[in-house]
């Protein structure tokens, strides 16, 4: 070994953390909910009223929403996603309500991954999101596609 090669330590390889996907039964909701309501704020934030923590901790732990929850390798909660199921008139299809946490693009596969296979299993022939533009990175490369934007405008 040279002297020069003795004086240089080699870079240290990170390695990605893994990630799993878990689906939070109503029973098990409370014992994840602090963490998920951190996660889950700032799109609850977004949605401008229409939603707020307490509600949609009650939609979770009614059946209304499914919380799932993102864990990396060190067990810790990552990531949170919320979905229901929209019985349209001629298409039943699972929303995407509430998604929040650090580092989505490298989770979101796992998501659609574990998720879509689920809502198809419970009769759903597609998934849809509402959300801010900056998830499109993320989800593009996933095989969505834009069909409509939302407007809003407030009276009061």
């Amino acid at each position: 070994m040279s002297e020069v090669s003795r004086l240089i330590e080699p870079p240290e390889f990170k390695e990605e953390p893994e990630y799993e996907v878990s689906l939070v039964l109503p029973p098990h909701i409370d014992a994840v909910w602090a963490k998920v309501r951190v996660i889950l704020e700032p799109a609850i934030e977004r949605s401008y009223g229409r939603w707020n923590a307490h509600a949609l901790r009650m939609a979770c732990l009614s059946g209304q929403q499914q919380l799932w929850v993102v864990f990396d390798d060190q067990s810790e909660i990552v990531g949170a996603v919320t979905t229901e199921f929209i019985d349209y008139p001629a298409r039943r299809i699972l929303a995407v309500q509430f998604l929040g946490g650090k580092d989505l693009e490298k989770w979101i596969s796992i998501i659609s991954e574990r998720v879509e296979p689920w809502a198809a299993q419970h009769g759903a022939d597609g998934v849809e999101a509402v959300g801010r533009e900056g998830f499109w990175k993320a989800l593009s490369k996933q095989g969505w596609k834009k069909s409509f934007q939302v407007f809003e405008k407030r009276l009061t």
